[in-house]
């Protein structure tokens, strides 16, 4: 099968034409934002999909299962397949893809289908066809202040501030060259990480939580010799970075042909676990208050990896929140102003500004405030 964008995907294809492929829509009851009605994984009747945001979510066993297992109940149609034929979101999207957008669906046992698929494909397969040849995703253009604003030489990559790692060496461009970059995953993975180092101690976190996170020491050659690796993924979940960390310092190493403006971090995780439970995520300038927020209980939390915030980085908070969604901006920098500025052109920002005491503590009233 052809590679297969999981947003593209996601744009041409809603939750609605998966409801209807399954024949679902008829045993719920809609509401003036999707619809509710019976659980078709736990059977209760506490089940919601809305239609508008493309998600969907289970208030019944579900949610008292995902407690327990700190997982999931909720999500996107990606998520939505994935459970209901007990395979990978990977597989899952070569499903849609076949279904949908006349790629060949690979063939996949189903334990207990809820509708016979040869009914569902007669019933459904012409009309989202037709929906998604009109309806093709254009590029997205950027609004024409902030692709100005990407070219004052403020904006441009720092390349020399202490702590805070290399910009590639690519000079600042208009939004529209940004948009047209991608970062290539990488053909490599870094096999000397230690996961239970004496180093990985003095970053206060939980070994369950480094582990999670794909967190280790690095005790290979190489530019990470001697640092904490963070595994970073782009938003079809490819690697495409290592980043180093400097416990002795707070330093972050990036790789120089690595591209930050592209990309925040966590994304791949942060859009599975976005629900109907929670309407916007919290951003934060420092990776490590990923995982010391994840700890507190707060999982929808997006880190930006360059000082400035771009284009590309705006386009995917808004594939999460949607234009003017809720966003909880926790700068630990200072120099904050020109993002919390950007931020507010296209979201609802309520900014968590650090008064005093250390970043553990300050981290610590931010959940509280959220009180998720």
């Amino acid at each position: 099968m052809p590679y297969i964008d999981w947003k593209k995907l996601k744009e041409r294809v809603s939750l609605r034409d998966i409801l209807d492929h399954y024949g679902l829509v008829e045993g719920l009851t809609e509401t003036p934002h999707g619809f509710e009605g019976a659980c078709p994984f736990c059977e209760s009747h506490a089940f919601k999909a809305n239609t508008e945001k493309n998600a969907w979510f289970c208030f019944g066993a579900c949610r008292a299962k995902a407690r327990e297992t700190d997982g999931h109940s909720g999500g996107n149609i990606l998520d939505f397949v994935a459970r209901l034929e007990d395979v990978t979101v990977k597989k899952a999207a070569e499903l849609i893809a076949g279904w949908f957008l006349e790629y060949p669906a690979p063939a996949t046992p189903r334990k207990t289908p809820t509708v016979p698929r040869s009914q569902a494909r007669e019933a459904h397969t012409e009309e989202p066809k037709k929906a998604t040849e009109s309806s093709k995703p254009q590029e997205p253009t950027a609004p024409v202040s902030l692709a100005r604003k990407e070219t004052k030489p403020k904006d441009a990559p720092d390349t020399t501030a202490e702590g805070q790692g290399r910009e590639t060496g690519i000079k600042q461009g208009l939004a529209e060259d940004l948009t047209s970059r991608t970062n290539p995953p990488l053909t490599f993975t870094l096999q000397s990480i230690v996961v239970d180092h004496p180093e990985l101690t003095c970053m206060g976190l939980e070994r369950e939580t480094l582990r999670y996170f794909g967190v280790g020491y690095f005790t290979g050659k190489g530019m990470m010799h001697g640092k904490v690796v963070i595994p970073f993924h782009d938003k079809e979940s490819r690697l495409v970075a290592y980043v180093g960390y400097s416990p002795q310092d707070g330093s972050f190493t990036y790789p120089k042909a690595f591209d930050r403006r592209l990309e925040l971090y966590n994304y791949p995780l942060c859009e599975v676990g976005l629900g109907l439970d929670h309407s916007g995520v919290v951003l934060v300038t420092d990776i490590l208050n990923v995982f010391r927020l994840y700890e507190l209980g707060v999982h929808h939390v997006l880190a930006l990896p360059s000082p400035a915030i771009h284009t590309p980085q705006l386009d995917l908070n808004e594939s999460l929140v949607g234009p003017g969604g809720a966003v909880e901006f926790v700068p630990w920098t200072k120099h904050y102003n020109e993002n919390l500025q950007r931020l507010s052109e296209r979201f609802h920002i309520r900014l968590h500004r650090h008064h005093l005491g250390s970043e553990d503590e300050f981290i610590a009233q931010v959940a509280q405030t959220l009180d998720w």
